[in-house]
């Protein structure tokens, strides 16, 4: 054996040596570490749970306590829009024995957290209508993972931070107008307000935003038009109705439960809030004759939709008014039937369970009563201007043509003797003063029938 060759055999053992005998040692550490036989210097911690000076054995139990009672109180919050649901913790698993194991002297370590990505992806789109390819879920699990290795009583997350910015920007609601009259008013409405920023936890005022945006307004009804589009637009939303007024009659082109009347000059105006975390973008636009009002924005946590119900119609009176100026009977209003309807808003799940039926408002329009003028029957007595009788014959004969209250199947009969056309006269207006006064209005000008 040449000299050469010995040299490389005892390198070569001592090679063997030293790397024997140096991974016995880091052996011997992490085993001694695992088997209790080496404590923690002080100022080391595993999340929130401090073990400096504890044994790899108690630093675990300290940690495993401290997780118990956690599942005990601790609370894990996800919110998105307006809605906000607790996570079960069951989609959480805490790796106790690895976290201790490798946990760094003098220093904050983490606890090692699994999430059940599967579990809790499925449980966000049950929840809140989120899918996983909307949301940024690598960014989220470790979001979570941050926040739960120091087992905090209540974890918060806002899902809004964690939604794919492309897919955030849909049309959520549409609502289309019945045909309208296109005015100038209309116009310089919708080119104004084509688009306007709901921002979160703030309210919108039309008159205001009217007024900020310097338009005018010669016709008002045209502000009703576009307030009774969006009032209708935000009952399909969570947005809440702050201020809403109606006219005593349905104007032309507006739905019925879906009136928004507007009026600057008389202090009127249509006013929602925004109760969600996110901002919306409201669009109004012309399409033909028709007005369209869009909402853009993240999808809700439900679906909102409104509901008329307990809808009931009023029939109009008919009103007769008597004048020795018509030959025939005349129609001075046609008249038209009232109505009465109540609004509700409904939510529902993702399941389409119906989650929550919402009293809006009870929205009535009196009837229009018909009326009718009819010719007078009775004749006028021809009498002198100075004739203190005639004047009071006069004065009556007019009341009873105004008020309508004179049968004509009563009046005295031409052919009848004078005394008994008298005593019919006296008959009539002892009759007349009695209905005056059953009706408690002596100067009601109509009759009904």
């Amino acid at each position: 054996m040449t000299g050469t060759s010995f040299t490389k055999i005892l390198i070569s053992l001592m090679l063997m040596t030293t790397y024997l005998f140096g991974f016995s040692q880091l052996g011997s550490f992490a085993f001694n570490r695992l088997v209790n036989s080496q404590n923690f210097t002080p100022n080391t911690s595993i999340g929130s749970v401090s073990v400096g000076g504890e044994s790899t054995n108690s630093s675990m139990e300290l940690v495993e306590e401290a997780i118990e009672q956690w599942g005990k109180t601790g609370e894990v919050l996800f919110s998105y829009v307006d809605n906000t649901v607790e996570i079960p913790l069951e989609f959480f698993t805490f790796d106790v024995e690895g976290s201790v194991g490798v946990a760094s002297d003098s220093a904050t370590n983490s606890l090692f957290v699994t999430i059940d990505r599967e579990g809790l992806s499925a449980f966000i789109e049950k929840q809140f209508l989120l899918s996983e390819n909307q949301l940024l879920v690598e960014e989220l699990l470790n979001s979570l993972q941050r926040e739960l290795s120091f087992l905090p009583s209540t974890t918060m997350i806002p899902l809004e931070e964690y939604v794919s910015t492309s897919d955030t920007r849909e049309v959520l609601v549409e609502v289309i107008s019945e045909p309208i009259t296109i005015e100038p008013s209309l116009t310089s409405i919708t080119n104004n307000l084509s688009s306007i920023q709901l921002k979160e936890n703030t309210m919108f005022s039309l008159n205001d935003t009217i007024t900020d945006r310097g338009i005018t307004v010669k016709n008002e009804n045209s502000l009703t038009l576009v307030g009774s589009l969006l009032y209708e637009l935000f009952l399909s939303t969570n947005f809440l109705i702050v201020e809403r007024s109606q006219s005593q009659s349905l104007s032309e082109g507006i739905r019925l439960g879906y009136e928004a009347k507007v009026s600057p000059s008389n202090q009127i105006d249509f006013v929602v809030a925004n109760p969600n975390a996110t901002m919306y973008e409201l669009s109004l636009k012309l399409k033909g004759n028709r007005l369209v009002a869009e909402l853009i924005g993240p999808a809700f946590p439900q679906e909102f939709k409104p509901l008329l119900k307990e809808e009931e119609t009023f029939d109009p009176k008919t009103i007769i008014q008597y004048s020795p100026q018509v030959n025939s009977v005349e129609v001075k209003e046609e008249g038209k039937e009232g109505v009465m309807v109540t609004v509700y808003r409904q939510s529902f799940d993702s399941k389409g369970i119906l989650i929550e039926d919402e009293f809006i408002s009870e929205d009535f329009y009196p009837p229009v009563h018909r009326i009718e003028i009819h010719q007078s029957k009775r004749e006028n007595t021809n009498v002198t201007s100075g004739d203190s009788k005639g004047q009071s014959d006069g004065a009556s004969d007019s009341g009873d043509s105004s008020n309508g209250t004179t049968n004509p199947d009563t009046e005295g009969d031409e052919e009848s003797s004078g005394e008994d056309s008298e005593k019919d006269k006296d008959e009539e207006k002892d009759k007349d003063k009695k209905e005056d006064n059953d009706s408690g209005d002596p100067y009601d000008p109509s009759i009904t029938k």
